[in-house]
């Protein structure tokens, strides 16, 4: 088993690809994802996007190497591009990633969540990572997401 520490990030990820679902949801190509609410859209993706980068960076190396079919290497180059050459940044690669690569991710993050340890805590002043997720109506139903929420539930 992994550090706990994993489980945010992951978890973290996989909130912003949910989002960056829902921020193109209906949005046939990378010109209206660009023009979609004067840009509001496509400014919001390449946040998420730079948040994915920089939680992947931070899940422990020996979790990663388990996990070969993740381009870990150029989901971080990604997020140094947009950090750092953020006028440069082509909405058509933006949305082709978006539209094309993140199912895949998503699938090896929620295999990930398995191999991270998970220690039950009660604090009801904060509700856990897993409750805020949930709490922004994203569509995380996997089995593995929703038994860490179950057994969250279970010992509060």
């Amino acid at each position: 088993m992994y550090e706990r520490k994993n489980l945010t990030y992951i978890l973290t990820i996989l909130e912003s690809i949910e989002k960056l679902y829902i921020y193109t949801k209906d949005t046939e190509n990378a010109d209206e994802f660009y023009a979609k609410n004067e840009q509001m859209n496509f400014n919001a993706c390449q946040i998420l996007l730079l948040v994915i980068g920089e939680e992947s960076k931070k899940i422990s190396d020996a979790l990663k190497a388990e996990h070969t079919k993740i381009p870990w290497n150029l989901i971080s180059g990604l997020r140094n591009r947009i950090a750092h050459d953020y006028r440069s940044i082509d909405p058509n690669i933006s949305f082709d990633i978006i539209q094309n690569y993140f199912a895949e991710l998503k699938d090896e993050l929620i295999l990930m969540l398995d191999k991270v340890e998970y220690e039950r805590e009660c604090n009801r002043s904060h509700p856990p990572p897993q409750k805020a997720i949930a709490s922004n109506e994203t569509n995380l139903s996997s089995p593995s997401v929703k038994n860490k929420l179950s057994e969250h539930d279970s010992v509060c």
